[in-house]
């Protein structure tokens, strides 16, 4: 977990998540505007995992998607300008390739950093939120992301009936059925508590990715929980934009 120093807390905050970019899902290009307007209006940018998709990149492989992927980084930060960058893992790009990738290149610019799994600052958490996977269990949560890390990239066959799923929007049924507001907080809640970051350690909003549900700010146990959606066909999607500083 990086915990970002109170000393050097910026105003706001925006978050970024779930863009797919790489996959045939993907409707990231229509939202370049938004989250570059998002970017605009806050002093930390957080990628907050799943911005790429190296189980069904349409690029030709982990190299070439990993070549795509700090392009695409870069082409962004260059347009948004001066401001701090951090980086958080989501399931879809675990791929240990990428992470190499990515730690050499921030090496190369010092506005970018990688979290890891949880970024704290002032009273705001921010995670990908597939560890509700493990139902909030630390160990199960492990054990999922090494299968995603080990998994392949998608075959021809596989895309294109993964592709027809989307197509009949199976994916959306599947997002609200499987990750309902509640069950998802409470996991997450779960999740947090192992770390010690609740609202009794001064946690009050929860910003998250991975269900691909819109949640522009749910009431739970104490933490109000955002969510940006999804860049992908069929889902609604808005970058989070939140002030460190509110009341």
């Amino acid at each position: 977990m990086l915990i970002w120093p109170n000393g050097d807390r910026p105003n706001r905050i925006a978050f970024i998540s779930d863009l797919h970019l790489f996959s045939s899902r993907s409707t990231a290009e229509q939202h370049q505007m938004a989250m570059q307007m998002a970017a605009s209006e806050a002093e930390m940018v957080v990628f907050g995992g799943d911005l790429f998709d190296f189980r069904w990149s349409q690029l030709g492989g982990p190299k070439a998607t990993t070549t795509a992927a700090v392009d695409w980084l870069s082409r962004f930060m260059d347009t948004a300008g001066q401001r701090q960058y951090v980086f958080l893992f989501g399931n879809h790009d675990g791929d240990e390739r990428l992470r190499d990738g990515l730690r050499a290149w921030a090496e190369t610019r010092p506005e970018f950093q990688i979290a890891g799994d949880l970024l704290r600052v002032g009273d705001i958490m921010m995670l990908h939120g597939d560890a509700i996977e493990g139902n909030g269990d630390l160990q199960r949560f492990d054990a999922y992301r090494a299968r995603w890390a080990l998994k392949p990239q998608a075959s021809t066959a596989q895309s294109r009936v993964y592709d027809a799923a989307v197509t009949l929007r199976a994916h959306r049924v599947a997002a609200i059925v499987a990750h309902r507001r509640r069950r998802t907080c409470q996991r997450l809640t779960h999740y947090l508590a192992h770390h010690a970051c609740g609202p009794e350690e001064g946690i009050r909003r929860v910003i998250f990715g991975h269900t691909h549900r819109f949640l522009p700010g749910h009431w739970f146990g104490g933490m109000r929980f955002y969510n940006p959606g999804a860049a992908v066909r069929g889902v609604p999607f808005k970058p989070v934009v939140l002030a460190t500083d509110e009341p």
